[in-house]
C-alpha cells in the first residue's frame, strides 16, 4: 500500500486564502480569495506586513467566484514602518 503525499500546510490555516500583493506598493492594491473561508465584505478592514512596512487595507471590490470560491480587492488606506 503506497503512503498518501502529505497535505501542505496554509499559512492562513484551514481557510484557505490566497494573498496575491506581488504589486503591493505601486498599484497600492492586494488580492484575496479563498473557496472555503468565511466571505469578506466590502468595508471589511485588515492588516498587512511585508518588507518591515505594515499596511492597513479596505475591501473595496467583491467576486463571487460561484463553485471557485470567491475575491475580495483591497487598497491601502494607510502604510506604516514597523
Amino acid at each position: 500500500m503506497s503512503k498518501r503525499a502529505p497535505v501542505p500546510v496554509s499559512p492562513f490555516g484551514s481557510q484557505d486564502y490566497e494573498l496575491l500583493c506581488d504589486n503591493l506598493v505601486t498599484l497600492r492594491e492586494a488580492h484575496i480569495r479563498s473557496r472555503h473561508a468565511r466571505p469578506m465584505r466590502v468595508g471589511d478592514l485588515c492588516t498587512l506586513t511585508q518588507d518591515g512596512e505594515v499596511y492597513e487595507l479596505v475591501v473595496t471590490d467583491f467576486t463571487d467566484r460561484g463553485g471557485e470560491g470567491w475575491s475580495v480587492r483591497c487598497r491601502i488606506i494607510e502604510a506604516l514602518r514597523r
